[in-house]
């Protein structure tokens, strides 16, 4: 696995809906022994809509009762290899889903294997409920907490708020997305801004410097600020350059992993406001307080980025490898240009500008949508260039004009699709004359890294 791999919140794949359910109940958490028992109540989701409900498939469903009664719920199939779809339906035939449920309640138990230090499994990524050596670490993608898909079109609604207990045999920390983190063996958690569900918990140090959390950290407060510091840097970048602040806490949990050993180096994963990745390792790279790590600081840029484009704009498609991770790459590499430009110009070249990209055919922007083909890497090393095009044509400042026009008209993106970055780049003010030459160039071409010369850039 290539040095600083970086992987979007999921959610950005699918289909998402505006809305979001409560949660409220209780989660028993047995970390020690791999037990998690649900006792949850499910409000404030879309009535008269055809809804299913999606859950871990190691979870074993008890019942789901809707107004006091103990309704059925039939697997309908697996999805992503790990979690079980459950449509409702109501005996008038077979076929007829519920079309209008109100508020439920379900149970269910699940049981995991743990690990330790000297075990590991053949695979782990960020959707497994993986536990080791007494810290638990799971997210929405393979859901502990239930929550529903729209059953004709694939809409989720996975951003939820919560009212949830936690309760354990034994005292544990526990950190839930969007929530304080509380150490104990009964604990309360509430949420009223709706967020994917991210989870760490067991035995583990914190440490909090301004609005930077460190979980399960061997770092010191000397070197807790140096992130810190970084940070508002970073944050004042976004501020400025997409005009939306960027006021979220961070919480960094330190990565680990039951698949091979080295599996996690460099590796980072976000469920804003939260950043998973292996930071106890730049411990050696901070001298005087500063980060000697350019590569570190770029998957900080490139997680934070997804704040905004991941999570204010959300793209259905297949067009978020270029809507989430490409342009969080592009902000990555524009904020390092404004440290070092030398290193700025060694990650493109070590990125895309070399041999083997520039042989390389690839679906161009309107094809990305119903490409068979797995992307996901040039997402982060190729699909950047058409801002970096729009750059050369247009200006930086354009093309952060062009993002702030993104950002500004989010909610409107499935109005456009494809059509989406025509119609802000419009907005911008370029003439069709000069759209259409920047499509015919970058969008239509099935590698424009031949426009550039990394001399000049």
């Amino acid at each position: 696995m290539r040095k600083y791999i970086f992987l979007a919140i999921f959610l950005c794949v699918l289909n998402i809906a505006k809305s979001q359910t409560h949660i409220s109940g209780t989660l028993y958490l047995d970390i020690e022994n791999g037990i998690i028992d649900g006792k949850i109540k499910m409000n404030n989701f879309p009535h008269n809509k055809k809804l299913s409900l999606i859950l871990h498939k190691g979870m074993n469903i008890k019942f789901v009762i809707e107004n006091g009664k103990v309704i059925f719920n039939n697997p309908k199939e697996l999805v992503d290899g790990s979690n079980i779809q459950y449509e409702f339906h109501r005996w008038v035939n077979d076929n007829k889903v519920l079309d209008s449920l109100s508020d439920i309640y379900i149970e269910y138990s699940g049981k995991f294997p743990t690990f330790n230090n000297d075990e590991e499994t053949a695979d782990d990524d960020k959707g497994v409920v993986a536990i080791k050596n007494g810290i638990l670490r799971t997210t929405t993608q393979y859901p502990i907490i239930p929550f529903f898909i729209e059953s004709e079109n694939g809409n989720f609604y996975s951003t939820q708020t919560y009212d949830l207990q936690i309760e354990s045999p034994k005292d544990i920390t526990v950190y839930l997305n969007g929530c304080d983190i509380q150490k104990g063996k009964s604990l309360h958690f509430l949420n009223d801004v709706p967020l994917d569900f991210f989870m760490y918990a067991g035995t583990f140090n914190t440490l909090e410097v301004d609005k930077v959390k460190l979980l399960n950290t061997t770092l010191t407060k000397d070197d807790a600020t140096a992130i810190s510091n970084e940070i508002n840097k970073i944050r004042e970048f976004y501020k400025q350059k997409l005009g939306i602040a960027y006021n979220n806490e961070v919480v960094l949990p330190q990565i680990f992993t039951i698949g091979p050993k080295n599996q996690y180096s460099g590796w980072g994963f976000t469920v804003s406001p939260t950043i998973v990745l292996d930071y106890n390792s730049i411990q050696s790279k901070i001298q005087n307080g500063k980060f000697n790590d350019k590569g570190f600081i770029t998957t900080i840029a490139h997680e934070m980025g997804h704040k905004y484009f991941g999570g204010i704009l959300k793209v259905p498609s297949n067009l978020w490898h270029f809507y989430a991770e490409s342009i969080a790459q592009y902000l990555s590499f524009k904020y390092i240009e404004t440290q070092s430009k030398s290193d700025y110009l060694t990650f493109l070249r070590n990125a895309t500008f070399n041999d083997r990209y520039k042989s390389l055919t690839l679906p161009n922007y309107y094809e990305i949508e119903k490409t068979d083909r797995n992307i996901t890497n040039v997402s982060y090393d190729y699909y950047y260039l058409y801002l970096f095009g729009f750059e050369k044509e247009f200006g930086k400042e354009k093309t952060f004009e062009l993002l702030r026009q993104m950002l500004k008209n989010a909610q409107d993106y499935s109005k456009y699709n494809s059509d989406f970055f025509r119609f802000n780049a419009m907005k911008t003010g370029i003439s069709e004359k000069q759209w259409d030459n920047f499509n015919e160039k970058y969008l239509k071409s099935k590698n424009c890294l031949k426009e550039f010369d990394l001399n000049k850039m």
